[in-house]
């Protein structure tokens, strides 16, 4: 079993912290992270959540079999749970309490053809960083309240300075994601997709041990400012 921890700045100021549990098996992952709000946003905008995803290996990929999130969001608690079938294709989707669709876009069923979880994605992007060292690739991803699909853009290697007492530095290799919504993306919003660039958000992989390659850093610059995860360990 394998434990990370992140800090989540905004605006130069430490607002939360992810912690993630990663079990592997005999072709398959067990996928745990919780994240918490905290300083002066937890007094504001109160947030914890917890992910848990079961994916299994299948014909040279990672498949998702189970995604489950439940947040709690300034006292306003919601859950979902998707399910896929890998035999018949089917998809199965748990939503409390479910899309407001006064507020966002529906979701066609007809979309959810060959989807993947947030989760399995990741792993899929690592799994192809292990064998091509590149991220260029496409998906198609559910996790039960949006639809989108995300292309990714390889910008190769890069040496990461240590920037915070505890955070990761050295090489790594940089991937840029762009985001195409297609379902429950809010009808109403400051984002425009179509103006987003793949600088805008860069995650960076590393490969810490034993082959395992993770992110070690994510950065998100979006129109209300900038977010920075960084793995830290005591390690580092």
């Amino acid at each position: 079993m394998k434990k990370l921890n992140y800090t989540i700045q905004f605006s130069n100021i430490q607002v939360g912290k992810i912690s993630v549990l990663l079990q592997k098996g005999k072709g398959k992952l067990h996928f745990k992270a919780e994240s918490i709000s905290e300083g002066f946003v937890d007094y504001i905008y109160s947030y914890r959540s917890q992910i848990i995803s079961n994916t299994l290996f299948k014909n040279n990929e990672w498949l998702p079999k189970k995604y489950f999130i439940k947040s709690t969001f300034n006292k306003k608690k919601t859950s979902t749970e998707v399910t896929w079938d890998l035999l018949s294709g089917t998809i199965k989707s748990k939503l409390d309490p479910p899309l407001d669709l006064k507020k966002v876009h529906k979701i066609d069923k007809k979309s959810l053809k060959d989807v993947v979880d947030p989760i399995s994605t990741i792993f899929n992007i690592i799994k192809k960083l292990n064998k091509f060292k590149s991220c260029n690739n496409k998906f198609k991803i559910y996790d039960g309240r949006r639809r989108y699909n995300i292309i990714l853009k390889n910008f190769g290697d890069y040496f990461l300075e240590k920037d915070r007492v505890k955070s990761f530095h050295g090489a790594t290799i940089v991937c840029g994601i762009k985001f195409i919504p297609i379902g429950g993306h809010r009808l109403k919003s400051k984002w425009k997709p179509q103006e987003d660039s793949f600088e805008d958000i860069k995650i960076f992989f590393s490969n810490l041990d034993e082959n395992a390659i993770i992110p070690v850093r994510v950065d998100i610059k979006r129109w209300f400012g900038t977010v920075i995860i960084r793995l830290f360990s005591d390690d580092f």
